[in-house]
C-alpha cells in the first residue's frame, strides 16, 4: 500500500495506492475502526541545576520527556547572577549544558528570559529560579 500525493517511483510495486494526504487518511481509518485520535502534545522542559563539583555555576539544558538533551530554545537570558545579562548560545558555548558562573553569591533567585524556536508561535517564557531550591 502506497499513500502520497503525487505519483511515485514505488507505484509499480504498490497493490493499494491512494493519493492523499497521509493525515486525511489515518484520520478516516481510525473513525472507521472507532479508535479515537488522541490530542498531539510535546513534553519538554528546562533543566536548570547547579554544576555538582563547586556548586558556583548554574547549568541549563532543554531535554525531551525522556530527559535526553534537546534544543528547545533559539535562546535563553539569564538575569541576577551576575553584573551582566548571560545569553545563550554564545560564541564559544553553543553546547548544552549552557553554564552561567555564579558571581553574586548573595543571590536569592535570578530569572531565566526563554525564547522558543518559534515553530508553534510560542511566547517568550520567563522563569523566576529559587537559589534555595537549587542548592537543596
Amino acid at each position: 500500500m502506497l499513500i502520497n500525493l503525487q505519483k511515485t517511483e514505488m507505484d509499480q510495486s504498490a497493490s493499494l495506492i491512494i493519493h492523499e494526504r497521509v493525515d486525511k487518511v489515518v484520520e478516516l481509518l481510525m473513525q472507521k475502526l472507532e479508535i479515537p485520535i488522541p490530542d498531539f502534545r510535546r513534553s519538554y522542559r528546562l533543566r536548570i541545576s547547579l554544576n555538582k563539583k563547586d556548586k558556583k555555576k548554574v547549568l541549563l539544558t532543554g531535554v525531551d520527556s525522556n530527559g535526553a538533551c534537546y534544543t528547545l530554545f533559539r535562546s535563553l537570558k539569564v538575569t541576577g547572577l551576575g553584573p551582566a545579562v548571560a545569553v545563550f548560545p554564545c560564541r564559544g558555548q553553543n553546547i548544552q549544558p549552557f553554564s552561567q558562573q555564579v558571581e553574586n553569591t548573595k543571590a536569592t533567585d535570578f530569572s531565566v528570559q526563554c525564547t522558543f524556536q518559534g515553530h508553534y508561535n510560542e511566547p517568550v517564557l520567563t522563569l523566576k529560579v529559587s537559589m534555595a531550591k537549587l542548592t537543596s
